[in-house]
């Protein structure tokens, strides 16, 4: 890092910024803003504050006087989480900004993409707590999260170029902002007010499902990386995030009713429910007992060993496999294992304790518990619906509804 880098970004310098038009030059100030060390109200901080300004300003402007909240998140280096609440106005936008990047200079810190309607503390210990889709009411955004391990291509550049250029030709509207979170992007449509969470995040689900390659995280409670950030995932990799579009262009939640539905599955199995146990609680299975275990597919167990996603589509995918992802070959694999005879628990714990397993433990590190238990929770849903559906066409090969995986 260049200590002699220009860091005199007034206030009302960066409020130009980010109102500018989208340009080559404005990102090129995004990246150097971001290269720039912390500093108490300094422009990484400042910058930082107007986004989070710019993203609940229907919010700020309310005139009803509900408090509503920013949660922020710290990954602490002994892989702990803590959590802090922040009642949204400018002047606390501020200090959680110089909070939260001073931590960023050893933890990984996330925030809640939409305001929470209170502070949620444990019952006893009263120490504050992420909040769940429970404690949101309202958003003001539509999200997605697209990693670049979602595409195939021979470098991060030419992956992050396929993206932007898949957003442009998929997504009715531009984005409002995009982050580079150092992984893939964050992207983010600003609404012109506060709707139903819960009809926001149904739209986000069908954004991702239309894009085909975007994360499942349309839940409420989501927390994503922060914006000018250091991502701390690979200490001996760290990657920092920065603005790279950002234009202040709002959208209705109806202009976005255009977009295709998710199909519903009907079946006798649509409804079931899963209940997995705490991971802790968990013990790993052992490759001897999965051994005798698997009958019916001879490869499996060299599925599960397989240490990365490369390495399985160069070995397993076929023609048809269309969801190149590690969420695709989670829920192909799932399937395998329950017409093994696998329970719910058991596929649990074969994830958890064999190479395959890397994108949960990845969610248990990086999002705690509840993150990894929703994945596999949602992964052995979408498994069981869709082997439902199969029984119900009485054919051999699997069929996918909501979204072919492969």
């Amino acid at each position: 890092m260049n200590p002699n880098q220009n860091t005199s970004y007034t206030p009302e310098q960066l409020q130009q910024l980010i109102i500018a038009p989208h340009s080559d030059n404005k990102m090129e100030q995004f990246a150097k803003i971001s290269k720039i060390p912390y500093e108490k109200d300094g422009p990484r901080s400042q910058l930082l504050a107007l986004f989070w300004k710019t993203l609940y300003e229907p919010f700020i402007s309310r005139t009803d006087n509900k408090p509503s909240y920013l949660e922020i998140n710290f990954k602490q280096m002994n892989g702990k989480f803590r959590t802090q609440y922040y009642e949204l106005n400018d002047k606390n936008l501020l200090r959680a900004a110089n909070v939260s990047l001073a931590k960023n200079e050893g933890d990984c810190v996330y925030y809640g993409v939409n305001p929470r309607i209170e502070v949620r503390k444990h019952d006893e210990d009263k120490y504050e707590m992420k909040a769940t889709n429970s404690g949101i009411d309202l958003s003001s955004v539509l999200w997605l999260d697209v990693d670049i391990k979602s595409v195939e291509a021979t470098t991060p550049k030419e992956a992050k170029e396929f993206i932007l250029q898949l957003l442009d030709e998929k997504m009715p509207f531009s984005p409002s902002i995009i982050v580079d979170s150092g992984n893939g992007f964050h992207v983010y449509f600003l609404l012109d007010q506060p709707y139903d969470s819960k009809q926001v995040s149904t739209i986000c689900a069908r954004m991702e499902k239309h894009i085909g390659i975007a994360d499942h995280c349309h839940d409420a409670s989501r927390i994503m990386r922060m914006p000018g950030s250091v991502n701390r995932k690979d200490p001996n990799k760290l990657k920092r995030t920065r603005f790279v579009r950002w234009e202040n262009v709002r959208y209705s939640l109806d202009q976005f009713e255009d977009l295709p539905a998710i199909e519903t599955i009907h079946s006798s199995l649509h409804m079931q429910k899963i209940e997995l146990p705490t991971l802790y609680n968990l013990e790993p299975f052992p490759e001897s007992e999965l051994r005798e275990r698997i009958k019916k597919d001879k490869r499996l167990l060299h599925k599960l060993n397989t240490k990365s996603i490369e390495e399985y589509l160069d070995t397993f995918a076929s023609s048809s496999m269309r969801d190149k992802t590690r969420s695709g070959r989670d829920f192909h694999i799932t399937c395998q294992l329950l017409k093994e005879g696998f329970t719910p628990e058991e596929i649990t714990r074969t994830f958890i304790s064999t190479p395959v397993g890397d994108k949960v433990r990845e969610n248990w590190e990086d999002r705690g518990e509840s993150a990894a238990l929703s994945y596999m929770t949602k992964t052995i849903e979408n498994a069981l619906r869709t082997m439902a559906e199969e029984e119900r066409h009485s054919k051999i090969s699997v069929k996918i509804i909501d979204r072919p995986r492969y």
